[in-house]
């Protein structure tokens, strides 16, 4: 694949995989089950009595996992997309 064609589909499965996965996310029992724990271990989180040199180290390091987890997520997106566009040539489904 050339590296324009490729750019322009990251593009377009980084638009489509944010519809896709907050459908997903929205009918995912074990996701919402995981987003109400982490609601309420938030609101535990805030009502601690942090220094404020603590609560910053904290802060960022959530924020840097919260950030490599988006991360792997495209990753995973792309990768799929990838091997889908594979198998479809494997199958002489598409070809260029």
């Amino acid at each position: 694949m050339n590296n324009e064609f490729v750019e322009v589909l990251k593009i377009i499965a980084d638009k489509r995989m944010e519809v896709s996965l907050d459908s997903m996310f929205n009918e995912d029992c074990e996701y919402k089950k995981m987003e109400e724990k982490a609601t309420v271990m938030g609101v535990a989180y805030d009502s601690l009595d942090l220094s404020p040199d603590v609560k910053e180290v904290v802060d960022n390091l959530l924020a840097e996992r919260d950030g490599m987890n988006l991360e792997k997520v495209s990753l995973a997106y792309w990768a799929g997309v990838k091997d889908a566009i594979i198998i479809l040539k494997e199958l002489e489904i598409i070809s260029f």
